[in-house]
């Protein structure tokens, strides 16, 4: 008898162990798909760099990207005060209103459903790449084999 009450004394430390040191997943987003492949951004043909917040794929499977990347790379007017949810995007006839964590976007007005609401992380907004490139009028593809978003401005596209 004795040396069963050990043996889930152990077992119980054991699990217990794990439980404490161990990271768990929780519900964080997914910062990168592969730490071996870091999501790469170009924009016609040129790989874009990053300062401050860097490409991932969030829990919804969603390519988010800085907010800056669309004025640096996209050529759009980019407005954003970090006290307030709200964030203004306008490139030629296009006005994006986003507000951090809501599900959609106002596009020129109209409601439009976000493939993934923005984030702020470390103080960097992180918003969804192809629905805003897509309505700034740009053709966006994704290569799950290099982890490459691929980004080519055509013109104005609005939903």
């Amino acid at each position: 008898m004795p040396k069963k009450i050990f043996d889930i004394l152990i077992a119980i430390i054991a699990a217990f162990a794990c439980m404490c040191f161990l990271p768990s997943c929780g519900n964080k987003p997914i910062k990168q798909s592969s730490p071996q492949k870091p999501i790469t951004v170009t924009v016609g043909g040129k790989k874009a760099t990053f300062e401050k917040g860097f490409p991932y794929i969030g829990a919804n499977g969603k390519t988010l990207v800085p907010l800056d990347f669309f004025n640096r790379y996209v050529g759009a007017n980019v407005n954003w005060n970090k006290e307030t949810p709200k964030i203004y995007i306008r490139k030629d006839k296009t006005s994006i209103e986003l507000e951090v964590g809501e599900p959609q976007a106002m596009i020129n007005g109209k409601a439009i459903a976000l493939a993934a609401p923005v984030v702020v992380e470390d103080g960097v907004a992180m918003v969804p790449v192809r629905v805003i490139s897509e309505a700034l009028g740009a053709t966006v593809d994704w290569d799950a084999t290099t982890q490459g978003v691929s980004i080519t401005m055509d013109g104005a596209k609005t939903p």
